[in-house]
């Protein structure tokens, strides 16, 4: 009865199966690298230099998470661009991903056509859409994926699919080197995630509930580690579209030089604040 009632409140909640999404973010990811075999991308794309995102919300959730997590292994730096503006340095020597998760995104599409009179490593990482068609029309490489693991069919809720497809990117480019030992650990690691902090687990022996319920009606200050700023931002993202709640990320240590001086003042300020 009590998980019935549960699964009710869910689904008056969520109608577009956000959870159900989530739930399968692994499966997200392991039809993308599964998918990814078949990449291929000219010689020459291993002699790029630098490494340029360009994307708006969910469709660059992965490029923040991945130019954390192996910042010390890409062979080459990583910059996101979520706007319209190409920066000045980009050039022959740089790798442009292009990633609109619907394939509409404008800004990206603004940015298409500037960016290919500067570079040829260009690749598209998008569901279909516009993207699909400028890169087939222009034969620039693309990675096309069919978002079946994600009924919500919000980008942000397919970080699965974000963050593996320009792993596959990075990785075929060959300025990552990542083996299918250590994706089979990563996907097995999520699914033992998922179990364990999945929505139909008791609230008291799942931390995942127990920190939702002490963020109600809070304006959560997320703090990271370093490495994990991707995953920061990705929090901080789920916070505002899907909670529709207000929240702010700071890294460490550069938090430590500014942040708590500004906790101060007003002298309330905390009172509906709540740090993760």
């Amino acid at each position: 009865m009590i998980h019935d009632f549960f699964q009710q409140q869910v689904e008056k909640l969520d109608p577009t199966d956000v959870l159900g999404s989530i739930g399968m973010i692994p499966k997200q990811i392991e039809q993308v690298w599964m998918q990814g075999k078949k990449l291929i991308f000219p010689r020459e794309f291993s002699q790029a230099t630098s490494v340029c995102v360009f994307g708006m919300g969910g469709s660059t959730l992965g490029s923040d998470f991945l130019s954390s997590v192996f910042r010390d292994e890409l062979k080459a730096p990583m910059t996101i661009v979520n706007d319209y503006t190409v920066p000045a340095w980009v050039n022959t020597s740089t790798l442009v991903i292009l990633s609109s998760y619907s394939g509409t995104t404008e800004e990206v599409l603004h940015a298409s056509e500037q960016v290919i009179k500067k570079t040829k490593f260009i690749v598209a990482v998008s569901t279909g859409g516009q993207l699909e068609q400028w890169a087939r029309k222009r034969k620039i490489p693309s990675f096309i994926f069919d978002p079946i693991h994600n009924p919500s069919k919000q980008p942000r809720v397919g970080i699965g699919y974000g963050i593996a497809s320009q792993l596959v990117v990075l990785k075929v480019a060959r300025l990552l080197s990542v083996s299918d030992a250590q994706m089979t650990m990563a996907i097995r690691h999520l699914n033992t995630l998922v179990k364990k902090y999945g929505g139909n687990g008791v609230e008291q022996k799942n931390e995942a509930k127990k920190c939702a319920r002490a963020m109600v009606g809070k304006a959560a200050i997320i703090m990271t580690a370093e490495h994990l700023k991707g995953s920061g931002h990705i929090f901080q993202n789920q916070i505002h579209e899907t909670a529709k709640q207000f929240s702010v990320h700071f890294p460490l240590p550069e938090l430590n030089h500014h942040l708590l001086e500004g906790l101060s003042f007003p002298k309330d300020v905390l009172k509906n604040m709540i740090a993760v």
